[in-house]
């Protein structure tokens, strides 16, 4: 990782084609109280999303002072979710396609929008 900002960082993922970006990323030095917006980790979250990036997997710890610190695991919003071709619908197909389809282009089982049978 360089030393630039998480945004250029995950920008940089990006470019490079990775598939996850995953960071921490840390509160801050402030007194915290029981309850109260994380204004830094948020904006940082928003920076990496602008870069391509969607928040998929979160953990919360504390430092030694209790400062708030998110693990964070991103996926590239170009591709589908993790589990999209486990469906019985996709059950002949050996692997979904590799090459990561345009956004908005992804096929949609048969099934959304219909009725399901009990």
């Amino acid at each position: 990782m360089s030393k630039g900002s998480l945004p250029d960082d995950a920008r940089k993922a990006f470019v490079q084609g990775r598939r996850r970006f995953v960071c921490r990323i840390n509160q801050g030095a402030f007194q915290m109280s029981f309850s109260m917006p994380l204004y830094g980790i948020a904006e940082v979250i928003e920076g990496i999303e602008a870069a391509g990036w969607v928040l998929d997997q979160v953990a919360w710890t504390e430092d030694r002072r209790d400062h708030p610190s998110a693990m964070c695991v991103f996926r590239r919003a170009d591709l589908p979710p993790p589990g999209y071709f486990a469906g019985p619908q996709y059950a002949a197909q050996s692997q979904p396609p590799q090459a990561a389809p345009a956004a908005g282009s992804f096929p949609v089982p048969p099934s959304w929008g219909q009725p399901q049978s009990r």
